[in-house]
């Protein structure tokens, strides 16, 4: 989902999302809260819009709590018009911001706050150190918590709580569990070739432990933060998320430097780490490892099960197949869910044949 609609006139999206006109003006956005921790955030121009930036990154030391009431405050009075918190990927600092509104200004616990996002953004995860900053809130504001930190086979995770019928609290379950498997910070497509969203690409743990030579950054932001590695190389794709943009002109000059790196690290992001960065990784694939875009795609599907290239950037990666090596393995097809890639399959007379819808 690129854009939930937590409550009427509240949104929750990730950075790419708040950079499209189209999405500001559809909702009415009248504020931003920005909480990508970049300041310099190119956004569309748009009458009477104000920004908060909250310079935080989405790391568990960091004080976001200290955003909670000047945050919900803001929210609150811009009732009239609509609001839009993003951070980077829309996962962990936007929908923290969005639970502790919700106990300050909609009166719910945390318990039930954070149902209320999950319900409409299915994949939201803030980091530990964000739900203990939040569970200090909720005693702050309520005199007691509906959710404890405890430990698991998954590591130590936020464990809602279920009054009883003695009004003690007891474990009911584990909040992120469910979706731990499938948001992955970091995912390695190949031996020495990662996949993320930008704030992993912002942690100089995840680039050292990795041995970080080359970043190849397509959030479309040129001035990104990166911590400072001896002999790390970043190549800028100044592209949009967006279904018009010529991402195939990088399709060649990334999937050159990603080979030449090959002693090295190499770690490809966009924003989130779901339709840019994952597209440029299937090129690469397509070119120097010699698969069909059908099979590409189930590389990096099978390491990342969220990614979701748009229908342009799957129009260019068929022609570029088409290109390479004559025919396509995927087609575009009309669906209930509108246009979509569909896969294809050799059938016993070597006619292809419809498969799978990818992206459904």
């Amino acid at each position: 989902m690129a854009v939930s609609e937590v409550r009427p006139g509240l949104f929750l999206s990730g950075l790419d999302s708040a950079l499209k006109l189209s999405v500001l003006t559809s909702r009415n956005i009248s504020l931003i809260v920005n909480a990508s921790g970049l300041e310099d955030v190119p956004y569309p121009e748009r009458e009477g819009m104000g920004v908060l930036h909250v310079l935080i990154q989405d790391r568990p030391h960091e004080p976001l709590s200290r955003y909670f009431d000047p945050v919900a405050q803001r929210i609150h009075q811009n009732r009239t018009g609509g609001t839009l918190v993003h951070c980077s990927a829309g996962r962990s600092r936007s929908p923290a911001l969005i639970m502790a509104y919700l106990m300050r200004f909609e009166g719910v616990n945390l318990r039930r706050a954070h149902e209320l996002v999950l319900d409409q953004r299915p994949f939201i995860r803030p980091n530990g150190g964000f739900w203990r900053q939040l569970m200090d809130y909720e005693r702050t504001l309520f005199g007691r918590n509906t959710v404890r930190m405890t430990r698991t086979s998954s590591g130590v995770l936020p464990e809602a709580l279920q009054d009883s019928e003695d009004s003690n609290l007891q474990p009911e379950y584990c909040i992120n569990v469910r979706r731990v498997l499938q948001v992955m910070a970091v995912s390695e497509v190949r031996p020495g070739l990662f996949l993320s969203g930008l704030d992993s690409a912002l942690k100089l743990s995840v680039l050292t432990s990795r041995n970080i030579s080359l970043i190849v950054n397509a959030s479309g932001l040129e001035d990104v933060p990166y911590p400072e590695r001896e002999g790390m190389g970043v190549l800028h794709v100044l592209i949009q998320d967006r279904p018009h943009e010529p991402l195939s002109r990088y399709f060649d000059p990334v999937a050159q430097r990603i080979h030449q790196n090959r002693t090295g690290g190499t770690l490809v992001h966009c924003s989130a780490g779901r339709s840019r960065s994952p597209a440029l990784i299937m090129a690469y694939l397509m070119r120097f490892e010699g698969v069909n875009l059908r099979r590409a795609h189930e590389l990096v599907l099978d390491q990342r099960p969220f990614i979701r290239p748009n229908g342009g950037f799957w129009r260019q990666l068929m022609d570029y197949e088409r290109t390479l090596f004559g025919r396509n393995t995927v087609r575009m097809t009309r669906t209930s869910s509108g246009v979509l890639p569909e896969a294809l399959q050799d059938s016993e007379d070597s006619n292809l044949q419809p498969e799978y819808c990818i992206n459904v």
